[in-house]
């Protein structure tokens, strides 16, 4: 049986780091990590916000998975810094998913609960993001294009 090939973007970071362990411990998984410093076995070294860069770590690996927990999470520092959180949370999602669909990978894309404003009690899989900072902003905007693509998934 061929091994499943799959990509983690963000693999240095605290879910993706969790992601890596369980996965590589699949043996139906071949595990690869991609993180800004590349630190790890397994582990590519690039910024999600570089397509050529990462288009060859996609041309390396030929992903049948790609989950992206990558992401600028400090919600004080994107209202801080918007041009780096847009680079991060939504142009490197982007561009990973540009190259997931031109790999025909399947797309896992990691959003977050600052979607949402908070003044409900419950929220649904069908609820109506309502993002009140930037950073939620951003993964809305992510979520959008990323459910575009039939061969995707958005945890929130």
């Amino acid at each position: 049986m061929l091994k499943k090939r799959i990509l983690i973007c963000g693999a240095s970071g605290q879910l993706g780091l969790a992601l890596m362990n369980v996965f590589s411990k699949n043996k139906v998984f071949d595990t690869y990590g991609l993180s800004r410093n590349g630190i790890g076995m397994g582990h590519f070294q690039c910024d999600i916000s570089n397509f050529n860069k990462l288009k060859e770590v996609f041309r390396k690996i030929n992903p049948d998975i790609v989950i992206n927990s990558a992401a600028y999470t400090n919600a004080d520092l994107c209202e801080k810094n918007k041009e780096l959180a847009y680079k991060i949370n939504y142009l490197g999602n982007k561009n990973v998913l540009e190259l997931s669909k031109k790999y025909n990978s399947h797309f896992v894309f990691i959003s977050s609960y600052y979607v949402f404003d908070g003044t409900k009690r419950f929220y649904s899989e069908d609820s109506e993001p309502t993002p009140i900072n930037y950073y939620g902003i951003t993964k809305a905007m992510s979520e959008i294009i990323t459910g575009m693509y039939e061969k995707s998934l958005i945890i929130r």
